[in-house]
């Protein structure tokens, strides 16, 4: 992405609603299924940690470390954290040993690489036999807008693609769904005007403080389904695997 991206990230991660809510919801499904258990001896990755907004909550669920490929978000990342991300990019070299972590968190990161399928397998290789992949990526290409253009996405995805991915890279898929559900017709209908009008706003500024927390509530909320059952669309997509097959009569199928 684009230097003057991450320092707007950077500036507004801690607020902004999507990015409130996202953490939320992750953090809910983590625990749903079971990963807040024995969190003090797992290694917990995360690639592409940008400037390290993640990072502090992720450590609740274990030993934390951080890949990123661009120095300023490294640099703004250790500024903030207490976590010096190391220098990497998908689909590698990786600068990890095989099986090495129990669980790897890539937050809307694969659809930033041009090849997700060896994105995907590289993430696969250093699971522990027993560890667990969670991924957040965009959904629906019919969104595709000025959004996608300016942070370097390849593309935005259909459930039935993400799970082939994780598929193909031998893994067992126990949750994916889409999620952003409650507020899709908005978001579609703001990106539609403006493709109509020729130039589309921004998502990146911060709104008034009751429309940041009215929206943020909303998205929010979605934490109370997901887990429990899959959203028939949305805005993201949410998946975790396993890189072992587990024994059937787990809480949820995909």
């Amino acid at each position: 992405m684009d230097e003057s991206v991450y320092r707007r990230m950077a500036a507004l991660e801690r607020r902004h609603w999507w990015f409130v809510a996202r953490r939320q919801i992750v953090q809910a499904l983590l625990r749903h299924f079971g990963l807040g258990d024995g969190s003090a001896g797992r290694r917990v990755l995360e690639v592409g940690s940008g400037t390290g907004g993640n990072l502090p909550w992720l450590s609740r669920f274990g030993l934390v470390s951080a890949l990123e490929p661009e120095p300023l978000a490294r640099a703004l990342c250790a500024e903030a954290t207490a976590v010096v991300p190391l220098e990497g990019r998908l689909p590698g070299p990786l600068p990890f040993a095989r099986e090495q972590f129990g669980l790897i968190c890539a937050l809307d990161v694969i659809e930033h690489v041009e090849d997700d399928a060896a994105a995907v397998a590289a993430l696969a290789e250093l699971l522990t036999p027993e560890g667990w992949l969670l991924l957040t990526v965009p959904a629906l290409p019919g969104l595709w807008s000025h959004h996608d253009h300016s942070h370097h996405h390849h593309r935005r995805y259909q459930r039935g693609r993400l799970l082939d991915l994780l598929q193909q890279a031998g893994l067992e898929v126990r949750y994916c769904s889409y999620y952003n559900c409650w507020l899709l017709p908005l978001i579609a209908a703001a990106r539609a005007l403006g493709r109509w009008r020729g130039g589309e706003t921004t998502d990146e500024r911060l709104p008034p403080g009751w429309l940041n927390g009215c929206l943020r509530a909303v998205f929010a909320s979605e934490r109370w389904v997901l887990g429990w059952g899959r959203l028939p669309l949305g805005v993201s997509l949410v998946a975790l695997a396993k890189r072992r097959h587990q024994p059937q009569g787990g809480k949820n199928g995909i």
